[in-house]
């Protein structure tokens, strides 16, 4: 009795044993999923992630021109973030514009992006057109490949308040097309590594927060009808990887090719995003010290005994041995190639900085309205400048616009209307890259000093003017009492 007692015992808690420890391993793993849950999803970046149109509405109020606009996208720090092609690096943004001479009070700027296979895509469209009174509306409208359904975002403006509808407004006959394309991009110019997307969205917030002034919002629907379209309406590229919101059946497959293709890449250790960047050329001549053949010790020739070669170890191995031997180590005694000798790059083609300084008026002069002066700068290389009133740093007025570039002074009626002042600058910007200078410090504007009364000045030989009695003087009703008569 007493075993079966016992056993009876045993078996229970036998049974107790498993089931905490059942219990224990469902808390954990109950712990284990809580705590992957709480990890933060990763972000997956869009196409459309890689430029913000509202930071592009306010390039174009920095803007002289549709030159300078391209240039302002592409610079570091700008608003164009795109990769479309999924290479880690910065695609170019090119601008075109488009307008009829019938129709003057519209024009338009296609954004777009050229691909090494020669395809284009049409990543957005700024549309400007005059309606009444001096005021300006223009909008924005994103490919719906990238975009998706989004409302065009607009905004309005004093046409003459801006540098770049004054430039796209005046009278010309010749309109802006890019002249770069993928193999041929703007001197000084380097692709530049993308931005994570969480930098730049802050970076993106800050440039819409430093410029609240200018309201941007988004339209129902679009209140330009333009009268052209755009020469580069429906231009669709398959090259593009980055994810799309409304993608054709040929850039899906592409698409999911890359996917594979990038799954393969992980699978073997590899990172499909990543390639290899190209060395950058350089400007300067530079003179290589050929590396000493160190002796090496002797070694198996088992192919069994050499330590495999990593990739690592190719990458940063000698060159003179890559181009001796394929790449395998040079053998005992063997010299290393001579370097070609580095070829010096002519003056002419060594790029320099461009630079621009004002040298009148440079501070501390008094300049009177309705009178004329003179505006002299000097610039590093002849280029097309813009000449602009600035006063305790802000734009007043654009004085002049597209000055050429063999001139380097400008001659300026100061206008009756000008508000007077003590603060004011002229500052020079170029119309062609993101260069400018302006006075050292600032000049006075006043009013011009009233002419003294000069006397009449009388020829000899001349009757002189008879000069008034003290009672001419006297206004009428004024005067000596006349004497009463006896």
């Amino acid at each position: 009795m007493r075993k079966k007692w016992w056993s009876t015992v045993g078996i229970l808690g036998f049974v107790l044993v498993a089931l905490a420890g059942l219990t224990a391993c469902g808390s954990e793993s109950d712990r284990q999923a809580t705590t992957q849950s709480r990890q933060p999803t990763p972000i997956q970046p869009t196409a459309a992630d890689g430029l913000n149109l509202h930071r592009v509405m306010l390039t174009v109020y920095n803007a002289q021109n549709a030159a300078h606009l391209e240039a302002l996208l592409n610079q570091l720090g700008g608003p164009n973030n795109l990769d479309l092609d999924h290479d880690q690096r910065v695609d170019y943004l090119h601008v075109n514009e488009y307008w009829q001479p019938t129709a003057a009070h519209f024009r338009g700027y296609s954004l777009y992006i050229n691909f090494l296979d020669g395809s284009i895509h049409e990543v957005a469209r700024i549309m400007i057109q005059l309606i009444h009174n001096g005021i300006a509306l223009m909008e924005i409208h994103g490919d719906p490949h990238i975009y998706g359904d989004r409302l065009p975002l607009t905004t309005s403006f004093a046409y003459a308040s801006v540098p770049f509808t004054q430039w796209a407004f005046a009278p010309r006959t010749v309109v802006y097309v890019s002249p770069y394309n993928r193999t041929l991009l703007p001197p000084g110019y380097n692709p530049v590594t993308v931005v994570p997307v969480i930098r730049y969205r802050a970076e993106t917030k800050t440039a819409v927060k430093e410029t609240a002034v200018i309201k941007v919002v988004e339209a129902k629907k679009s209140a330009i009808q333009a009268p052209t379209e755009s020469p580069l309406a429906g231009k669709v590229s398959t090259e593009i990887k980055a994810p799309l919101a409304k993608p054709t059946a040929e850039q899906q497959h592409t698409q999911q090719q890359f996917k594979a293709q990038s799954l393969q890449q992980t699978l073997k250790g590899g990172d499909a995003f990543k390639k290899e960047t190209p060395a950058k050329p350089t400007t300067t001549p530079q003179t290589a010290t050929p590396p000493q053949a160190q002796p090496l010790a002797p070694q198996a020739t088992s192919p069994a005994a050499l330590p495999a070669r990593t990739e690592q170890q190719f990458k940063t191995q000698d060159p003179q041995q890559t181009l001796k031997g394929g790449g395998l180590p040079m053998k005992p005694g063997e010299q290393p190639l001579a370097p070609p000798a580095a070829k010096p790059v002519p003056p002419a083609l060594q790029t320099q900085p461009y630079s621009l300084a004002v040298n009148t008026p440079n501070g501390g002069e008094t300049w009177h309205k309705g009178k004329t002066y003179t505006i002299s700068w000097r610039a590093s290389a002849p280029k097309t400048v813009s000449v602009r009133l600035i006063k305790s740093g802000n734009l007043v007025r654009v004085i002049a616009q597209s000055v050429p570039p063999q001139t380097s002074s400008y001659a300026w009626t100061i206008p009756a209307d000008l508000p007077e002042g003590r603060d004011y600058k002229i500052k020079i910007v170029s119309s062609e890259s993101t260069a400018s200078g302006e006075s050292n410090a600032p000049f006075v504007i006043t009013a011009a000093p009233a002419s003294p009364t000069t006397a009449p000045v009388v020829q000899p030989g001349t009757v002189k003017p008879p000069v008034p009695t003290i009672q001419q003087q006297l206004p009428p009703g004024s005067g000596f009492p006349k004497k009463k008569e006896e």
